[in-house]
């Protein structure tokens, strides 16, 4: 301001630069959320103006969007810092924020690696690679890579609140407050530590110590709307929604651009206007417009598996736990992550104390569904998260959520674990933690969660149902996994996981090897030397479907329909003809033979079920 009142503007990119670090610390400090605009149009804009190649400028506004959860600005401004340099660690860094942030840990931990391979010694990306890991349950790889972090930086109070956050994780509360005390001795005034400490433990699911770190944050730096954004979303997770709206208001007030506040303050305006009623177990909120009978079936039908559950695990969530139906998909995912972009595969979501489900007529459209296993699926992890104090590792709740569905998704997916055992890339349970969040790979995702639910097949199958219980119990006690299993199941990890491997080739065995994929021209020169073979026959004429030789397919697949009656290949492309000429009543008798013929094919069986629901049969 004073260059600027004596006609002589700042034009040096890096004092530039310098002036917007300054002038966001102290909008943060002193509520002026109004200078974040400024910051970024001017301060920021005139170092690229004086300097195109000025890329620190761009990735320093990408982490301030980014603050702010202004996901589509802070992408352009990184891709923009690293279109000048491919090598920028801040804005790899903030690629790998932004990808963990839309619910891709893989894409987040690639994105450190390349950070790291340009300087190994880089605090924030070593934060990076730190998170992801932690994410997997990887407690000791992450801390080895917080502790390089402090090597670099002792001071560093987002690096000393991760390694406060694993020794309360690992149940270390001397080594918590030995990191304290190491902090106090610098910063008497510690609201950073507690509010980064609080981040941690909240993507943990250590909600309780996490709402005391967000408060003590908040009475140390009254000055930080951070911490209140933290509690008030927090707040949000465990369903204590009034309270919630108290810590938005007044974090919205502090900091209007802060998105997922923003979002959850409309999240809360469109609940204000559900319906409620409770039952023994539950209060659940509904749009009464759309889902007045879904909501009183969920209310009848949840009591009743709330006792099974009790009865099964011998213990039950404290107090009533808060069920909501949204009428929105957006709102769905407003609730869930107070950002849009959850996955549509997500047809639940449970924190603990909160289950959310999007309703059967979610944004005026009916989505049939087994809204059954959905909400049993969600109820188990209510039940698995308080019962461990929320240390259960993913893979055991979703292995257990998955068998609670009592449902047979993952028939159609063992082809893939075959193929992946033979490849050498199935998960064991150092990896699997990774698969569950691997949103970009969904094929990860499905076999996280098949192989999730093999791993509680399997304990059950070799060391009895009480010892899922017992494992339950070794996790609330803060165990490691190795610790857990011995205690639990009386075997060390490295021959758990040799008898689990042997146990998933038992359940590929027998499947059929997968198709080779094989050139056009070597299909038409098979079916020119034996024309009657229908495998021939249909895998050319789905190659033909492919290519809009739609004539040319129809003739293969009636010649091999004609020699083998309701062959599989050949009845799914004659009904994908047909369902292209608008013959879905013809496609559906081709394929309900083709399923009489081959009870077994899951493929036919999936495209009946298909046509059988755009028919509304």
């Amino acid at each position: 301001t004073d260059a600027s009142n004596a006609e002589k503007d700042i034009t040096d990119p890096e004092l530039l630069l310098i002036v917007a670090q300054a002038g966001a610390e102290n909008a943060r400090w002193n509520n002026k959320p109004e200078q974040f605009r400024f910051i970024l149009n001017e301060v920021c804009g005139d170092a690229v103006k004086h300097d195109p190649d000025f890329w620190p400028a761009e990735a320093f506004a990408g982490r301030l969007l980014l603050e702010k959860h202004n996901r589509a600005d802070a992408a352009e401004a990184f891709d923009k810092a690293l279109k000048v340099n491919p090598s920028a660690v801040p804005a790899l860094v903030g690629k790998g924020l932004l990808a963990r942030e839309e619910l891709d840990a893989v894409a987040a931990g690639r994105f450190a690696d390349l950070a790291l391979k340009t300087n190994p010694r880089h605090p924030d990306a070593l934060r990076l690679k730190a998170d992801t890991l932690l994410a997997e349950g990887d407690t000791a790889a992450a801390e080895r890579q917080l502790l390089a972090a402090k090597l670099v930086n002792p001071r560093d109070e987002a690096t000393l609140a991760r390694l406060a956050a694993i020794a309360h994780l690992l149940r270390k509360p001397e080594t918590v407050a030995a990191i304290e005390k190491e902090v106090l001795a610098f910063d008497a005034k510690p609201g950073v530590f507690y509010a980064e400490l609080a981040e941690v433990l909240v993507a943990r699911k250590q909600y309780p110590r996490a709402e005391e770190c967000f408060k003590k944050a908040s009475e140390l730096r009254p000055d930080l709307s951070a911490p209140r954004a933290g509690l008030g979303l927090l707040f949000m997770q465990l369903g204590r929604e009034p309270e919630a709206k108290v810590q938005l208001d007044a974090a919205f007030k502090a900091d209007p651009f802060h998105v997922r506040v923003s979002n959850a303050l409309k999240v809360l305006k469109h609940l204000a206007v559900y319906e409620t009623f409770e039952t023994p177990h539950f209060v659940i909120k509904y749009d009464a417009k759309a889902d007045a009978v879904f909501a009183a079936w969920l209310g009848e039908y949840l009591e009743v598996w709330h006792a099974e559950f009790a009865k099964l695990y011998g213990a039950a969530p404290p107090g009533k736990l808060l069920v909501e139906v949204f009428a929105t998909r957006e709102m769905f995912s407003g609730r869930v992550l107070s950002l849009p972009g959850l996955p549509g595969a997500a047809q639940g979501a449970s924190t603990g104390p909160l289950i959310a489900i999007p309703s059967p007529k979610v944004d005026g459209r009916a989505a049939p569904y087994n809204w059954a296993s959905v909400a049993r699926h969600e109820l188990t992890h209510a039940f698995n998260l308080t019962q461990t104090g929320f240390l259960v590792p993913i893979w055991l709740t979703e292995g257990l959520a998955v068998k609670a569905e009592r449902s047979r998704r993952f028939d159609t997916t063992l082809p893939l674990l075959r193929d992946r055992l033979a490849a050498g890339t199935a998960f064991d349970l150092d990896t699997i933690g990774r698969g569950y969040h691997n949103f970009g790979q969904p094929s990860d995702v499905m076999l996280a969660y098949h192989q999730g639910l093999l791993y509680v097949e399997y304990i059950e199958k070799t060391h009895g149902p009480e010892a899922v219980a017992k494992l339950l119990d070794a996790y609330k006690l803060g165990l490691t996994t190795g610790d857990a299993l011995r205690r639990a199941c009386g075997v060390e990890k490295e021959a758990f996981e040799k008898g689990y491997r042997e146990f998933l080739r038992t359940q590929v065995k027998g499947l059929p090897r997968a198709e080779k994929v094989i050139p056009l021209a070597e299909l038409g020169a098979a079916h020119k030397t034996d024309p009657s073979d229908p495998d021939v026959a249909a895998r050319l004429a789905a190659e033909y479907v492919r290519r809009g030789k739609a004539a040319e397919a129809r003739k293969l697949v009636d010649a091999a329909l004609e020699k083998e009656k309701g062959h599989p290949n050949a009845s799914l492309v004659k009904a994908r003809l047909l369902q292209r000429e608008k013959d879905t009543k013809g496609a559906l008798v081709v394929l309900e033979l083709a399923a009489k013929e081959n009870p077994d094919d899951t493929r036919v069986l999936l495209a009946l079920g298909k046509l059988a629901q755009e028919l509304n049969e």
